[in-house]
């Protein structure tokens, strides 16, 4: 079968014997005429006949997989903790599930399949809750791997057509964002003003930094006459180790504004942390001048500056949360304070307004209201400030 009529619609059929003899076939649908199914299906047999191989049986994914690894390292240039997750990915979830599947036999809906079977029950490790279920996004960030390899194989000719591309991936919903109120965070900050770690922790509440860059923040990345900090490296974990690499993406890589009481912070720190320094003389471990250190000049590690932090919570009863959440207060308080979400974004390293209007926007969306009221005050004027309702001549709702 060529084309076929499916409802209101027309599907092309390829229909092929593989290198192994079996019968194939791959389809393509929603045309709304025939001409156009036939246009297609004669596409998908050119692209059969383009990349099929005659005689030679083609690997199996697993093998395929950690095979294209280190040669898409050295051609693309991979990031040490990219190349680290790749793996991870591969080893944990593809090569154990459907590592053993030749890729020329491999489609859409196995994929499909594949990814659903993830989502709902693929954790390498239940939660504590019972959850076996894999995030939206480590599925996709799975699926992305696999088109992307899968589509060497096509240029390569290894096989006809990447059944990556045209299955569909779990939909990324907004992710669940925990934050401090701005009342909150103005009272957080207070409440960290004698705390050893204080600096470090008003700095992420008043730029909404990220831990890795705040840990991988050294002093000549610290403008004390220009009030700015270079942020161009961040500390991150790769495999099993700990590592400095360049930041998340292009435009983590930035310079920013610093208000001058942070900068007043910073410079008794880096005069506290030169005290600190000379005390230990020789014993002082740290060799990259960094920011971030205790009094032996040891780095802390993640899991204890996550630790600090949520004992630092504790200490003004304010809810526990994880640390990225004091990013996601500084943003919130930002736009709330004004500030523009273009400047906003920028200023924490988003790729682009849109990725932080999509992470914040079904949480800020109540502000139309203060918008209002404080645009037709701005506008209307208001004779009585204190009135419960600053617009008499309208009447009470």
């Amino acid at each position: 079968m060529g084309v076929g009529k499916r409802g209101k619609t027309w599907t092309a059929y390829a229909n092929w014997m593989d290198q192994n003899g079996k019968k194939q076939q791959k389809s393509d649908g929603g045309f709304a005429t025939k001409k156009e199914a036939q246009k297609r299906q004669r596409e998908l047999l050119n692209e059969v006949d383009a990349g099929r191989k005659h005689g030679k049986s083609s690997p199996k994914l697993g093998d395929y997989l950690n095979a294209w690894l280190p040669k898409h390292r050295n051609m693309s240039h991979l990031k040490e903790s990219t190349h680290e997750t790749y793996k991870m990915l591969i080893s944990v979830y593809i090569v154990p599930n459907i590592g053993h599947l030749r890729i020329g036999e491999i489609r859409s809906a196995t994929l499909e399949d594949f990814y659903l079977q993830l989502q709902t029950s693929g954790r390498a490790k239940t939660k504590k809750d019972g959850d076996t279920s894999l995030s939206p996004k480590t599925v996709r960030n799975i699926a992305s791997l696999i088109r992307k390899a899968l589509k060497d194989a096509v240029r390569l000719g290894d096989i006809a057509f990447n059944p990556a591309d045209s299955a569909i991936k779990p939909k990324l919903n907004p992710p669940e964002v925990d934050f401090m109120t701005p009342d909150n965070l103005r009272k957080y900050v207070a409440s960290i003003q004698e705390h050893e770690f204080g600096f470090a922790l008003q700095l992420v509440a008043l730029t909404g930094m990220r831990r890795g860059e705040l840990l991988g923040l050294s002093w000549k990345d610290v403008d004390f006459k220009t009030g700015q900090i270079d942020i161009n490296r961040t500390r991150i974990r790769a495999g099993n180790r700990i590592i400095f690499d360049t930041p998340k993406s292009k435009s983590s890589k930035r310079v920013i504004e610093i208000d001058l009481h942070t900068m007043q912070r910073l410079r008794a720190w880096k005069t506290k942390q030169a005290r600190q320094r000379l005390t230990v003389g020789g014993l002082w471990s740290d060799d990259e001048d960094l920011v971030v250190t205790d009094p032996v000049g040891n780095s802390p590690s993640f899991s204890a500056f996550d630790r600090m932090f949520k004992h630092t919570l504790r200490a003004v009863g304010l809810a526990q949360m994880k640390f990225h959440s004091l990013r996601h207060s500084y943003v919130i308080a930002a736009l709330r304070a004004g500030g523009s979400l273009k400047s906003v974004s920028e200023r924490v390293g988003h790729s682009d307004p849109s990725v932080t209007n999509r992470i914040y926007n079904h949480v800020i969306d109540g502000d139309d209201r203060e918008v209002a009221d404080n645009t037709a005050l701005f506008i209307l004027g208001n004779d009585n400030p204190g009135s419960a309702n600053p617009f008499p001549q309208f009447g009470t709702p």
